[in-house]
């Protein structure tokens, strides 16, 4: 009997390998992610309540008398080129090893918490007897915790109901990594800081992870408490997901929106009197006007929610965002204070926003209201000589 089962993603640069471990194998490689729950923030810790206390005792009863649990899926994110050819058991828990002492967060539990916690309290409960005992285990093997992340909202999708914000914590701690590579010069405010945004290129924890869901739902509506909808939210997420690097595109769109606030806060320019936004900084200070950025840069990339396009459209689009961006915040660096001032036309952002600040689903409004003003952007191949045109639109 083989030791080892492998199976290629190619589409997803995955690989997936099943193998029997004796338990006090496994309980090694995920020792530290188990206790650090899962090795994945946000990712759900052994359940406590009554249900899940009879199920998991349920689980150690059996596995303590020979029972066979589904296998765990165990997450292993790798730089290094992963070959598959001729591996061994013996070769793989050794690249196991060396993954484990190149970083702990580069190994984690994407399925299997309960499994786990099982298991162990079995084998404590018997004196470390179950030692040798074998157990199944699936790794996946990939270049990056996004397709990790792909893999537990599809695990998950079904099963005991995970938020999108709950998915999207899940991963947040990659995603701030992959930002501060990508865009090193944007401050990340975290929640815990209790500070606000104090310059342009600051952002604070919260709106960056709204950011990200938007970008993968395509859609500016996610505050819904409507249930089939929120099902059909996370699908549009799980779909931009699965087809190409979501994280690679929100850095790219990030990127593109920290130089645009940079840009139009580089003059200090006298603050207007009255109204929102009475100086440049105050934009991009505004939950709605992010929101709609990141909206109309989803929908230029990836295509409207339940649109498909092809990977090479997608890399297309992308570059031509990222280009027009870098071309429009260039001219903007280019203004002095007296054309910067006209650019931004605040005085007219402020006049046509007061009828935006009133009525039911407020929020909505003023979302779409900023996804239609930076589709004006789009629109214009980005070149536009101001602002009036996207805030009358």
């Amino acid at each position: 009997m083989q030791d080892l089962n492998i199976i290629r993603d190619p589409n997803n640069k995955t690989t997936s390998v099943l193998v029997n471990l004796d338990l006090s194998e496994y309980l090694k490689i995920i020792d530290k992610a188990y206790s650090e729950q899962g090795g994945i923030e946000g990712q759900r810790a052994p359940l406590k309540t009554q249900t899940a206390k009879r199920i998991r005792q349920q689980m150690i009863s059996d596995f303590s008398l020979g029972g066979i649990l589904p296998p765990v899926v165990i997450g292993v994110e790798t730089q290094e080129l992963f070959n598959e050819d001729h591996l061994t058991k013996e070769s793989f828990l050794k690249f196991l090893e060396e993954s484990m002492n190149l970083g702990n967060d580069l190994v984690s539990i994407i399925d299997g918490m309960q499994r786990t916690t099982a298991m162990r309290e079995a084998n404590i409960n018997l004196d470390g007897k179950l030692d040798k005992r074998a157990v199944r285990v699936e790794f996946w093997i990939s270049e990056s915790t996004h397709q990790h992340l792909y893999r537990m909202l599809v695990l998950n999708t079904g099963q005991v109901p995970w938020s999108l914000r709950r998915h999207l914590e899940v991963v947040f701690n990659s995603l701030k990594k992959d930002i501060r590579k990508a865009v090193p010069e944007c401050k990340l405010v975290e929640i815990d800081d209790n500070s606000k945004r104090t310059q342009a290129g600051d952002y604070n924890f919260s709106s960056i992870i709204e950011m990200f869901l938007v970008l993968g739902t395509r859609t500016e509506r996610v505050e819904t408490k409507e249930k089939l909808t929120a099902e059909f939210l996370k699908l549009d997420f799980i779909e931009s997901s699965s087809s190409h690097e979501l994280t690679s595109i929100f850095t790219k769109v990030l990127g593109a929106l920290y130089k645009l606030d940079t840009a139009i806060s580089s003059k200090n320019l006298t603050p207007l009197e009255n109204g929102k936004f009475k100086k440049a900084f105050n934009l991009f200070s505004s939950q709605p006007a992010l929101i709609g950025f990141s909206v109309s840069a989803a929908q230029y990339i990836l295509g409207r929610p339940g649109r498909k396009i092809s990977r090479e459209d997608i890399d297309t689009n992308l570059e031509k965002f990222s280009s027009g961006y870098e071309n429009l915040t260039n001219n903007i660096l280019s203004y002095n204070e007296e054309q910067l001032s006209e650019f931004l036309s605040l005085e007219t952002l402020n006049e046509v926003f007061i009828g935006y600040t009133s009525g039911s689903n407020i929020g909505d409004l003023q979302r779409s209201y900023f996804k239609t003003a930076f589709n004006v952007i789009l629109e214009e191949n980005f070149n536009i000589e101001t602002m009036n045109i996207c805030w009358r639109a």
